[in-house]
């Protein structure tokens, strides 16, 4: 249910009629005839689904019959690999999509009803725009180890291959790694230690090499590997190393002046086909990331990535302060729970980096990373904002942009013991909302580094509001109960 304004009035039922791709073969069958089944077969790919989302003889025709007969005042279109699917190569400015969203939208159009489809979310828009732009996405990898006396290190880091999520599987490609040394005091007998952020040097001499034959894919999409990294630190009297692995990602650099440009040419193009927008859907509006929760809980499972692009650093500096230019060394206050290499009962603490041996000093950290978050989610919005007033003004009326910004929910998404997995019910042996010693972490930080958490941002850009919340059946995280 959804509220529209349309020349004074207000309608309170919004009808839609659906439309899910889950394999990019269904754009050619579409194009050769829309009457003709949208899955003759089945493409299972990395969904984890047990039954057809349509059956081998739904058509398109039959979609916007069913719509047109519902009273449905839109089609809305929809890539979900949910369902199925296991690659994608066609995005919103590809020919294949142009053709078949032209044969959707006067299809629909025949039936009675306006068009609309993903093509301002972050997960579909960003792969076209990384074909064509130099500055693409970054993610950041991290991970801690020691410096023995002659400044030497070595440590191990998963290799992040590709990551899925309903948009599609996605490559990532390693590009460098980094290496920074820093010296860490503990705090009392608390899990903080005081880095200098002045004392945090970058290692010139770090070499890395990917253990062959160690990447595999799980069932969900989620390809990993090994990849050693090694060196020797040319500055005196540090104890500490951060290895930081940084991967190219097939997305938007979101703080290049071009993303914005790039998304409403997007809409430009669009048009020029032929095609008008009444709204824009998707069901998930964050940034790149992995959806296989199963082995992502934890902080050994956990992916240690934060989006860092030299746009992103330079537009924090240029706010917080100058030094913040290069945000790379500053992963070190984003490590938690990394001394597992120390042993013993301290290597088992929930070490925390922070920026001075006191409360300010923590306080400077929280507020750090905060401003980051804020930071990277607000321009993420803010230009998928940009690309609708743009749209809105070349078609001439308002865009209903129905979806919802995570794919998490707090506390049905948590992990509450260990060994739990996502997948499997547990209700004998906890309560979600047991906060009990056994708790063992939240989903929130992946709603952090995807850029989904503030849904009140989020609603800026989305009609209505939208959370996935509903999904989990929790009443009291259910905003719209």
């Amino acid at each position: 249910m959804s509220f529209v304004k349309r020349e004074g009035k207000w309608r309170l039922l919004d009808r839609t009629a659906t439309l899910l791709l889950m394999d990019e073969r269904t754009l050619d069958r579409i194009v050769e005839d829309p009457s003709e089944p949208l899955m003759p077969e089945q493409e299972k790919g990395f969904s984890g689904e047990k039954h057809r989302f349509y059956d081998q003889k739904t058509s398109l025709v039959d979609v916007c019959r069913q719509g047109q007969k519902e009273g449905a005042r839109r089609l809305e279109v929809s890539y979900d690999f949910f369902f199925g699917g296991s690659k994608r190569e066609n995005y919103p400015d590809s020919p294949a999509t142009l053709k078949a969203y032209r044969v959707i939208h006067d299809t629909a159009k025949a039936h009675g009803m306006a068009f609309s489809a993903s093509v301002v979310s972050p997960l579909d828009v960003g792969a076209g725009f990384a074909r064509t732009h130099e500055a693409t996405g970054r993610s950041m990898q991290f991970r801690e180890c020691a410096l023995d006396e002659q400044g030497r290190f070595s440590t191990e880091l998963t290799l992040q291959t590709q990551w899925t999520n309903n948009k599609g599987p996605i490559a990532l490609k390693l590009i460098e790694v980094r290496a920074y040394a820093f010296t860490e005091t503990r705090i009392g007998d608390t899990p903080y230690y005081y880095v200098d952020e002045a004392g945090i040097a970058q290692i010139g001499n770090v070499q890395y090499e990917a253990v062959e034959g160690s990447v595999e894919v799980s069932s969900a999409g989620y390809g990993r590997g090994r990849v050693k990294v090694w060196g020797r630190a040319d500055v005196p009297s540090r104890n500490r190393c951060l290895a930081v692995a940084v991967y190219g990602t097939p997305e938007l650099d979101y703080f290049d002046p071009k993303a914005a440009e790039y998304m409403k040419s997007v809409i430009d193009l669009h048009n020029e086909t032929g095609i008008r927008y009444a709204g824009f859907y998707s069901d998930e509006m964050h940034i790149q990331f992995d959806w296989d929760l199963d082995n992502h809980f934890g902080h050994d499972s956990e992916i240690n990535t934060r989006y860092v692009t030299g746009s992103l650093s330079r537009e924090y500096a240029r706010r917080y302060g100058a030094e913040f230019a290069d945000l790379a060394p500053y992963l070190v206050y984003f490590a938690y729970h990394q001394h597992d290499f120390m042993g013993g009962e301290e290597g088992a603490l929930p070490s925390q980096h922070v920026m001075g041996p006191d409360e300010a000093g923590i306080r400077r950290t929280w507020l750090f990373r905060k401003r980051y978050y804020e930071l990277l989610q607000r321009r993420v919005v803010d230009i998928c904002l940009e690309t609708k007033r743009h749209a809105e003004g070349l078609f001439g009326a308002p865009i209903m942009t129905r979806a919802h910004s995570t794919w998490q929910e707090a506390p049905t998404c948590d992990r509450f013991f260990d060994r739990q997995r996502f997948s499997q019910a547990a209700d004998r042996i906890i309560t979600r909302y047991d906060y009990t010693p056994d708790y063992m972490w939240s989903s929130s930080i992946r709603e952090d580094v995807s850029a989904c958490y503030d849904y009140f941002k989020w609603n800026e850009y989305l009609t209505g509001g939208g959370t996935d919340h509903p999904e989990g059946g929790f009443l009291d995280r259910c905003y719209y109960g």
